[in-house]
This record gives structure tokens, sequence and C-alpha cells, in this order.
């Protein structure tokens, strides 16, 4: 039987618009015959997973694959730093909100207020291909980061460039590493599977179950 190991973030779960059955990971879960899938999906999750949890996000499974969504939460610019955003988040609503209103109104989200710099991107992602190629692992699927839509493009107008700069690096690493492909996750008609800024619909996951499908043989 074939293990594969899948680590996403909340792009790879269930939420209100989309139930658990209608996620990729359940959908291949259910089209793989003779596999045993291991969801170490979390949401919020950023590369930073890949040397916090060592072990447990690899090697104690012994895998045959390895299936990555993980990358927008490192790239996306915010308002305030990830330190700040923590210390507003312990503050009361009556405190927070005028801040979090005030900086709505009169700043950018900036690309140095991103959770994790491409530089450390990079080197948790490398880092962790390196370990999988050590543990034998004969294939690394990493989910490009999806397409910004035009909605987020007017909120956050540097987002366009820090996906493009991270998947860069991303398809960089597949070109260096033979084990590792990227799987651009959706067509041009990504606006309509969008509910959110980030999530995509049930049949944006119907989609890329399809492509895994075809990427895993």
């Amino acid at each position: 039987m074939e293990k594969i190991i899948i680590i996403g973030s909340s792009m790879a779960m269930p939420r209100l618009e989309v139930s658990i059955e209608d996620t990729w990971p359940y959908l291949l879960n259910q089209s793989l015959d003779n596999h045993y899938l291991i969801n170490l999906c979390r949401r919020a999750s950023t590369s930073e997973r890949f040397k916090a949890e060592r072990e447990d996000i690899l090697e104690f499974y012994d895998a045959d694959k390895v299936i990555i969504q993980i990358g927008i939460t490192d790239c996306a610019p915010h308002y305030f730093s990830r330190n700040m955003a923590r210390v507003l988040s312990r503050l009361p609503d009556f405190l927070s909100s005028p801040i979090f209103k005030f900086k709505r109104s009169y700043s950018k989200r900036k690309k140095s207020n991103c959770y994790v710099n491409i530089g450390e991107f990079k080197r948790n992602y490398e880092d962790y291909i390196k370990r999988s190629v050590k543990d034998n692992v004969k294939k690394i699927i990493i989910i490009l980061i999806a397409q910004p839509s035009k909605s987020f493009s007017i909120k956050s107008p540097y987002i366009q460039q820090q996906i493009d700069e991270y998947n860069k690096v991303l398809n960089e690493l597949a070109s260096k590493y033979e084990s590792v492909v990227c799987l651009c996750p959706f067509d041009e008609n990504i606006d309509e599977y969008y509910i959110d800024d980030f999530h995509v619909n049930d049949v944006g996951h119907k989609l890329l179950c399809e492509q895994l499908l075809i990427e895993l043989g």
C-alpha cells in the first residue's frame, strides 16, 4: 500500500461553504485504491511547519509520496507584521478594531509584512525536499500558489508580485530536484472558483483533485 502525506493550509480544508466531502483531500482519498492518505493539513499553515514539526511532518510516516499546498499564508502582504498582529489579537475589540480600521483606511498591505520572507520560504522548502530525498520519497507534488482574484488584487496591490516571486522559487526547486513537480492548480476561470480572497468552492476542489490524480498516475 502506497502512503501519501498531504500537507496544506485551510486551502485544503472544509469551511462553511465547502463540506469535508467536497475537499480535494477527501475526493482524492475516495478516488485512489490501495493508498493510505496521511492528512496533515492545518489552518494558517506556512512553510515554517517544515522545520518546526520535523519528523512529525515527514520521517515518522515513511511515505512514498508527498503533496504540499502551502504558500499563500507565507507570501501574502499584510497591514501589520506577524508579531504586531499577535499583539493586537490579544487586545479587546474596543481597542483593536479602531486600530485595524485606521490602518485599512490610510495604509496598504506591505510586502515587508508577509509572514515568511522569500529567503526563509526557499530554505524551508529546500530543507524539506532534501529530507524527503534522504527518506526515499518517490515524488513530491507542490501545488503552486493560485493566481489572485480580481477583487483580491485590488485590495492587495502587491499580491500578484508576491505570488509570482514565491512560485518562481517553487518552480526553480522543481527544476533542481528530480523528485519534485509543480502543479498549477486552476485554469483561467479562477475567479469563478473563489468564495473569498483565498479559498475556492467545491468546483475548484474537484478540479484540483482531477489534476492530482493525473499527476499521481
